[in-house]
């Protein structure tokens, strides 16, 4: 019973790990983790599926890149704003 409960804890551990990896981008600690679980899927795959798993993989590393732009940008933004408040003060 008490292996049956370590079992079960360790693979819903395993399973949120992996879900929280779903959502990592490039330069997260879990992004290795993200694409091994793709590669994965992708071997798993049968023929037709594999070419959708590739396109819907693409489509989510064009989104990240999106999103780590838009981050930049703000990242700029902000430093831009605090220089010119620092040179009025």
């Amino acid at each position: 019973m008490i292996g049956l409960i370590i079992t079960l804890v360790l693979a819903l551990g395993v399973g949120g790990t992996v879900q929280v990896a779903d959502n990592a981008q490039p330069g997260d600690a879990l992004f290795g983790l993200d694409q091994a679980v793709e590669n994965l899927q992708l071997k798993l795959a049968g023929e037709e599926r594999e070419t959708k798993l590739r396109v819907k993989f693409a489509k989510e590393r064009v989104s990240e890149i999106e999103e780590l732009l838009a981050e930049d940008e703000d990242a700029d933004e902000a430093e831009e704003s605090s220089e010119v408040e620092g040179e009025a003060e």
